[in-house]
């Protein structure tokens, strides 16, 4: 059997759907804060006891107050790249042999 090569994968968040509701005659903006988690062969292996031993990889964004721009109307937003994408390589899981 061939060894198993790394893949190369992204992830790309487009729009978020903004129901905006007045509070007290106030219409609040919709905020957006992503992470990404990754669990490959980079910081995970199966164990001989056949469980994952390991951590994720946490991947976070610069998502904060005001990051999607003045949206207090309805409708969708769109997510700019800086929080809406996420590329990285994924590497096979090593298996412990017995």
């Amino acid at each position: 059997m061939a060894p198993v090569q790394p893949l190369r994968v992204g992830i790309r968040l487009s729009n978020i759907h903004s129901s905006v509701q007045p509070v007290g005659g106030i219409l609040f903006p919709t905020y957006l804060w992503t992470v990404f988690f990754k669990i490959d062969g980079d910081s995970v292996n199966v164990g001989v006891d056949f469980k994952l031993h390991g951590k994720a990889i946490v991947a976070s964004t610069p998502g904060n107050h005001g990051d999607l721009g003045d949206n207090t109307n309805q409708g969708d937003v769109p997510i700019p790249e800086s929080l809406g994408e996420f590329r990285t390589v994924l590497k096979p899981i090593p298996i412990t042999p017995l």
